[in-house]
């Protein structure tokens, strides 16, 4: 439903039905950066002095892997595995820290994540590399995205939380 519902409102990456402004990943990003090592001090579990998610590639529990003192990234963005399940994108919520090459973008704000998240799901996003294949970070930093109007975002947005809630 709610891909069909995408399609509907804004075309596909390969069908600009709606001749939508096109731009790269890295001309929509406020942040483009890739994980690096796990945090030297972390924790199983969330407590007072570990209140910051550690992620990484993975949909097993969402790729969550601790928690850390400290965030690496502190706005709301969407992170995309760049690894194993090549493509595997979540909505973060700001304060968190990714890890093990799992791509973070925090987008400008003319880019609802929402609207970012379902656009990247529709993405033929696939990795390169002869024993691990990984999607990297200038491949997708030069990939095109569709730029609707903010407006046009926000209803799908706004569409996304209503079935989300449905489902419930």
């Amino acid at each position: 439903l709610v891909k069909s519902r995408f399609v509907e409102m804004f075309g596909t990456p390969d069908n600009n039905i709606h001749s939508l402004p096109i731009k790269t990943m890295g001309g929509i990003s406020e942040q483009l950066i890739a994980g690096g090592d796990k945090p030297r001090k972390i924790s199983k579990n969330k407590d007072l002095k570990h209140p910051y998610p550690v992620f990484a590639n993975g949909t097993i529990a969402d790729g969550l892997q601790g928690f850390s003192e400290e965030a690496r990234v502190n706005k709301s963005a969407v992170t995309i595995a760049a690894r194993g399940t090549i493509g595997f994108c979540l909505v973060r919520e700001p304060g968190f820290t990714p890890i093990v090459r799992l791509i973070s973008l925090v987008p400008k704000p003319s880019i609802n994540v929402v609207y970012l998240k379902y656009f990247i799901d529709l993405l033929n996003l696939a990795g390169s590399g002869s024993s691990q294949a990984q999607l990297t970070l200038p491949a997708f930093r030069e990939q095109q995205i569709l730029v609707p109007e903010l407006k046009e975002q926000l209803e799908f947005a706004t569409f996304v939380a209503q079935v989300d809630k449905s489902r419930f």
